[in-house]
This record gives structure tokens, C-alpha cells and sequence, in this order.
């Protein structure tokens, strides 16, 4: 690709955060920053104190973004989820309240889901169109750090302090007719000694062929197969680690860690000679990162919060808690860019008593530019109304999803009854109640369902009706379709011998007409 636009997300410490977008080359690579600022829960002008840098520092996944949707932060103290429209950026569209204080937060690539990991190990799920609360089930019983969807948004992962990771199934999750089905986890990895920092599954592949990358304080990376959990590939690093990215093709990860340098290793073997094949690791296999080498960036002086890699894998992000984040040339690991916090953040934070430099909590990347994330309104007035409408206020606490689902199903289906999306309170007062459920009168039917019937024995018996009845219905058209064809054949013979009598009489009409123009000739020829 000729030119390439990569967006990235930059959270500072102090309720700040960037939008820098990079138009990346082939020649310069170069990168440019954004003019747009959100004011998030640093307080007025990015101010920080250091009670607030140190709860959000403890917490360096609650920035969540959507291409189409917009920028969720979760607040560092409050019980609130900070939301901003990307048409109107200059102050929050909406404050949603929680259950709890939201340590991790993890929006959907399509948009429509938001899963927030609790303070208490508590797993949360909303529906962004309605603001439904889907799902409120214990996963952990320590923090929860990071969540993280599949591509294909068919499965997420929670992992925090308990050293736990869970991939749980969104069908499951969402499952209407048996909520307890949530809370049940589709894998379980355990194999880190110490709390889990980061986690993410394989950039490019859907969720059953995929794996999952964990990241942890005990210095390990370990690779695990989402749909089993088995333990494939363990990389062992000299520090403590705090984040990770992964390459779209899986044959490198890249590490940050508490001493400020981001580590780098390939996941294959080989490849470094002329003559060397490269060649996949095996199950089981471990990888040694050595404390200096060539494939380490160095640039931060402080401990490195979060890690990004453009959907090419040239441009390399990190953030760090000395209030930097640095844009890299992957390949080459040479810096091509520093970004700091704003001016006015920065003059605040060296002012005597104000507490340490608001840190870099988060850096994200997302593939379209500004330009098209703005074109979904045009002027002040579309501006305002995109911001106000396209939020439904979050519900605290999950509701009964089969009478949701019922209730939604009628009032699209009949009645006349509109309901507006952001509008919450038509919601509550339309009458969507439901006639109930008559199951007799189904037994009647030769195949009908009878909920009573539950043994083998009951249901091959109906399994039996069932075909006999088809096959009765069956001969039934066939005999019909056999007495059309014969009254049909009765028909062609009628018709046959009607043009017969009328061929044989139209004949002997010709003959005899013949017979006597040749004895008017000869009469009169004598």
C-alpha cells in the first residue's frame, strides 16, 4: 500500500486522551498528531493528584474505542463509565453509572457489545443499542486487568490478578432462554505463577483456529489454544512484563516491560541463515529472551503500561508512565516520534505539590482515519444530535432476557407501537405483555409437540406418528395426482375419437364431392 492511515488512541493518567493519527509510507513512515483532546476524569485541564495518577495507574485497560461508535473510559475512582461521541469530542456525551469501580473494559469490533471486568472479579456485559445489561456473572475472585474480544467477536477472554484466564463464548453469554449459561467459561488457562497483566487472542484469525496470548508479572508470555486451553508456547523475559502485541501473522510478540524496554521475539525457529529453513515451534517449547540483543526498543524511563501495532506491523506504539509515548519503525526500531501530554497538563504537573507526571495508561490503534469517523455528521447541529442519541443509558443491573426478547419481538412485529433508541422511558410504558402459552393445543395436531413427553421411548413414538403421518400425506397426493392423470387419458381418448369422426366424415364429404364433379363432366361432355 502506497499510503496507509493508522489511528491511535493515547489515555494519559490524568483523564487525557490524544487522538494521533500516523500516515504511514514506504519512504518516511512519518506521523502526525492530531489536534483533537478529551477531557476525561483528571479533572479541569488534565489536572492530576496523586491519589488519582495511583488508582489509574493500577488500572491500564479501561480505554476501550470503536471506529463507529466512540471512546469509553472507565472512571479511576467513581462507579462510572465516561462516554464521547466522536462528532463532538470536547466533553463527555455520557456518564454511565456501574455496579462497581470497572477495571478493564473491552468493546466489540462490530460494535455491539461492551464487557467490563470488576474491581471483585466481576464480569458485566451491555448491549450498546438498548443500554440491556446481557450478563452479570462472578469469573474472578481478584481484580480482573484485561478483556479482550476474538476477531470475529464470538468469544472474549478475562484475565486479571488471580493469575486466571477465561475465554467465555458471546452465544452463551447472551443465551436469553438460560442465563446460568453465562458463567459458564468455555476454557480455562492456568499456568502463571503471578497476576496476569495483558492478553489478546491472534489478530487475523477467527476464534476457533485462533490462539490466546497471555502476558504476565512472572516474565512469561505464554501462547495457549483458545477452544482447549492447553499450554503451547512459553517465552521467558528478564523482567517483569506489563503488556503485549502480537504481528497479524504470528511469528512475532512484542513485550513491554517494568524496566521501560519493549521486548521482541519470534515464534518460529530458523530463518537467520541462507541456508536455515524456518520452521514452527512445537507444543511445549520454550523461548529465552536475552536481557540485550538487537530486538529491544529503548527509549522510555519508566515502566512501560501499553504496546500497539499497526495492522501492517511497520508502526509500533508504546506508552510508558514517564507520560511518553513513542512511535517506532517496527523493522528497524528506530523512534520516529515522542508524544507528550499537553502543555497545560505538563505546567500543572511540574507545579510544586501536584504529585508525579499523569502516566500514558493506554495506547490503542484503529484502522480508520479521522476523516471518516467525523463524516457521520456534518455541522453543529448534527454534531449535537449524533452525540445525544446514539448512547441508550446503561442499565445497573441485568433484566429477564426471555420477557426482553418477547417484549421486543411484539413491538416490532404488531401494534403499531414505535419506540425510539435512545428514548428509554417509551420503552417502560409500552404494554408489551403476552398472551400465555397454550401447549394443548399442539397435541391435537398428529406431529404436535407435547412438553410432557420427555423419555426416548415417547419421543420415537412421535418420531413415528410424524413419518407416518407425512407418508400418509404423501400417498394421498399421490393418489390424487394418479386420478387427475387417468381422468386426463379418459379425456385424450374422447378427444382422439371426436378428430377420428370428424377426419373420417370430412373425408367421405371430399370423396364424394370428387365423384360428383367427375359425373357432371362426363355428363356433359356426352
Amino acid at each position: 500500500m502506497a499510503h496507509q492511515q493508522q489511528q491511535f488512541l493515547v489515555s494519559w493518567g490524568g483523564g487525557e486522551t490524544a487522538v494521533t493519527v500516523h500516515h504511514g509510507s514506504k519512504s518516511d513512515g512519518a506521523a502526525t498528531t492530531g489536534a483533537s483532546m478529551f477531557r476525561g476524569a483528571g479533572g479541569g485541564g488534565g489536572a492530576v493528584v496523586a491519589s488519582k495518577t495511583t488508582a489509574l495507574s493500577s488500572s491500564t485497560n479501561t480505554l476501550a474505542a470503536g471506529a463507529r461508535v466512540g471512546v469509553f473510559l472507565a472512571h479511576p475512582i467513581k462507579n462510572q463509565v465516561l462516554v464521547w461521541a466522536w462528532a463532538k469530542e470536547s466533553s463527555p456525551a455520557a456518564k454511565m453509572s456501574v455496579p462497581e469501580q470497572i477495571t478493564a473494559l473491552a468493546l466489540s469490533h462490530n460494535g455491539k457489545w461492551i464487557v467490563g471486568g470488576g474491581v471483585s472479579g466481576r464480569v458485566y456485559m451491555w448491549e450498546l443499542a438498548t443500554g440491556h445489561m446481557i450478563a452479570m456473572y462472578d469469573a474472578h475472585f481478584k481484580p480482573i486487568k484485561v478483556v479482550a474480544f476474538s476477531v470475529d467477536d464470538s468469544a472474549f477472554v478475562t484475565a486479571g490478578d488471580d493469575a486466571f484466564a477465561h475465554v467465555w463464548l458471546v452465544a452463551r453469554v447472551t443465551n436469553a432462554v438460560d442465563p446460568s449459561a453465562a458463567s459458564q467459561s468455555f476454557a480455562t488457562m492456568t499456568g502463571h505463577s503471578l497476576p496476569i497483566t495483558d492478553a489478546s487472542f491472534s489478530p487475523t484469525a477467527l476464534f476457533n483456529k485462533s490462539n490466546v496470548f497471555t502476558a504476565s508479572l512472572d516474565r512469561c508470555v505464554k501462547v495457549w489454544d483458545s477452544t482447549t486451553g492447553t499450554n503451547l508456547i512459553t517465552v521467558l523475559f528478564p523482567r517483569g512484563l506489563t503488556c503485549l502485541a502480537v504481528d497479524p501473522l504470528e511469528m512475532i510478540i512484542y513485550a513491554g516491560a517494568q524496566d521501560g524496554i519493549v521486548y521482541s521475539s519470534k515464534l518460529y525457529k530458523g530463518g537467520e541463515g541462507e541456508d536455515e529453513a524456518v520452521a514452527g515451534l512445537s507444543e511445549g517449547d520454550m523461548i529465552t529472551v536475552n536481557d540485550g540483543g538487537d530486538r529491544v526498543f529503548k527509549g522510555h524511563k519508566g515502566p512501560i503500561t501499553s504496546i500497539a501495532l499497526s495492522f501492517d506491523a511497520k508502526v509500533l506504539m508504546s506508552g510508558s508512565e514517564d507520560g511518553s509515548a513513542i512511535v517506532w519503525d517496527a523493522p528497524t526500531r528506530q523512534q520516529l516520534r515522542t508524544h507528550h501530554m499537553s502543555p497545560a497538563t505538563a505546567a500543572m504537573a511540574a507545579k510544586p505539590g501536584s504529585g508525579p507526571i499523569p502516566p500514558v495508561m493506554r495506547v490503542q490503534g484503529i484502522l480508520r482515519p479521522r476523516q471518516d469517523l467525523l463524516s457521520v455528521a456534518s455541522g453543529a447541529a448534527a454534531a449535537k444530535d449524533v452525540a445525544a442519541g446514539s448512547f441508550a443509558v446503561w442499565k445497573r443491573f441485568p433484566g429477564n432476557r426471555v420477557e426482553e426478547r418477547g417484549a421486543f419481538d411484539l413491538a416490532v412485529s404488531g401494534g403499531g407501537q414505535a419506540f425510539g433508541g435512545h428514548a428509554l422511558e417509551e420503552w417502560d410504558d409500552l404494554d408489551l405483555s403476552l398472551p400465555p402459552f397454550d401447549a394443548e393445543n399442539l397435541t391435537d395436531h398428529p406431529c404436535g409437540y407435547n412438553p410432557l413427553l420427555d423419555s426416548a421411548e415417547e419421543v420415537s413414538t412421535r418420531y413415528a406418528k410424524l413419518q407416518q403421518f407425512l407418508t400418509d400425506e404423501k400417498q394421498s397426493e399421490l393418489d390424487e395426482l394418479r386420478a387427475q392423470v387417468e381422468k386426463l387419458t379418459e379425456h385424450n381418448k374422447a378427444l382422439r375419437a371426436i378428430n377420428d369422426e370428424l377426419y373420417e366424415a370430412s373425408s367421405r364429404n371430399v370423396v364424394e364431392y370428387l365423384r360428383d364433379r367427375k359425373r357432371v363432366k362426363e355428363a356433359l361432355d356426352q
